[in-house]
């Protein structure tokens, strides 16, 4: 393909003058990418091994944890590679490509956290709705394909420049559809945002009143029944679990994904700020590559189990044990599932 010098103001290029925030990326790329796509392979072989994709919570883990691995095998080697070879450069074709792979995966995995958060409001809050819905594999094969297919479609109008255009980011080492006075921009996050943020607020803290209504009434009914302190803490303890977990997933998510997204409505050029605050909220929005798998696969009781499998001697003892489908009870599924 032919190498074109980007060289237009507009499109934040540059000559072959150093770029400030190229260390940045030097370091923050390689590092997350590796770390990153470690833990999320790690926990994909886990939870295929162990055939925890039979359940239906765990599959919608398993959906986010293999959108954040292909961040992690495509999108930051791609910044890594630009950060150390980069001259002034830039295959324009090439680099629009990644713009539109990057932002189509990405942005698609949003709205996989909205399945994860909605799945578990049925979960706990209307579990016969639940029931009808996720009973059936066709409609989770459905809400997963949704989630993968609307912003790659979203994605084709800036990358052949019907709405909007892929323009480079010097201090991205990236083309994103972030253009200044671009309507296309302004779109793509107001979208996001209000396609993501009111669901996943709404899911998590409506389960809240229900978890303590239920935890109450467990304590009233062994309260009647002879049980040690230690038997008797346990409701208590899950409860407080959860709260710090919902509070964790919500502060996670405002602090990672809002910073970058009101960053690149507000100033798209990188005029008004300093290029480095960019790239500060450019990569705590990437470090969710190794974030998320922490709290959406990490934090639950049968995929740790399933990890720790991993690293078993042969012969050694099962931890893992059971499968959980649909038709078990709420009780069982709500207990096996500690992120919930």
């Amino acid at each position: 393909m032919e190498q074109t010098t980007v060289l237009s103001s507009l499109d934040n290029s540059t000559s072959n003058e150093k770029i400030s925030t190229r260390s940045l990326h030097q370091v923050g790329a390689p590092l997350i990418a590796t770390l990153g796509f470690i833990a999320n392979t790690l926990i994909l072989i886990a939870i295929i091994k162990a055939k925890l994709y039979r359940q239906n919570v765990i599959l919608f883990v398993l959906n986010l944890v293999i959108n954040n691995a292909l961040v992690c095998a495509s999108s930051l080697p791609y910044i890594a590679v630009m950060a150390f070879s980069y001259s002034g450069e830039v295959n324009l074709a090439l680099c629009q490509f990644m713009g539109y792979i990057t932002y189509s995966i990405t942005a698609s995995e949003l709205l996989g956290l909205n399945l994860v958060a909605i799945n578990r409001y049925f979960l706990i809050v209307r579990y016969s709705t639940y029931l009808e819905i996720y009973n059936k594999k066709k409609n989770i094969a459905i809400m997963i394909a949704v989630s993968w297919i609307v912003y790659p479609v979203l994605m084709v109008f800036p990358a052949t420049n019907v709405w909007g255009s892929m323009s480079y980011d010097r201090y991205r080492f990236l083309c994103h559809p972030f253009k200044t006075n671009d309507s296309f921009g302004k779109f793509l996050v107001g979208f996001a945002l209000l396609t993501t943020v009111p669901l996943i607020i709404f899911g998590y803290i409506s389960i809240l009143p229900k978890v303590f209504k239920t935890n109450q009434q467990v304590n009233l009914t062994r309260s009647k029944s002879v049980i040690t302190k230690r038997t008797a803490d346990k409701p208590r303890k899950r409860e407080i679990r959860l709260v710090s977990l919902v509070i964790m997933l919500l502060t996670s998510f405002c602090f990672m994904y809002l910073p970058f997204a009101i960053m690149s409505i507000i100033d798209p050029t990188t005029s008004l700020y300093d290029p480095k605050i960019h790239i500060g909220f450019v990569y705590v929005a990437w470090a969710h590559c190794l974030v998320n798998p922490l709290l959406y696969a990490v934090m639950n009781r049968q995929i740790r189990r399933a990890i720790k499998d991993l690293f078993l001697v042969p012969g050694g003892k099962d931890v893992v044990s059971g499968i959980t489908t649909v038709n078990q009870s709420r009780t069982d599924l709500i207990t096996y599932d500690t992120g919930v």
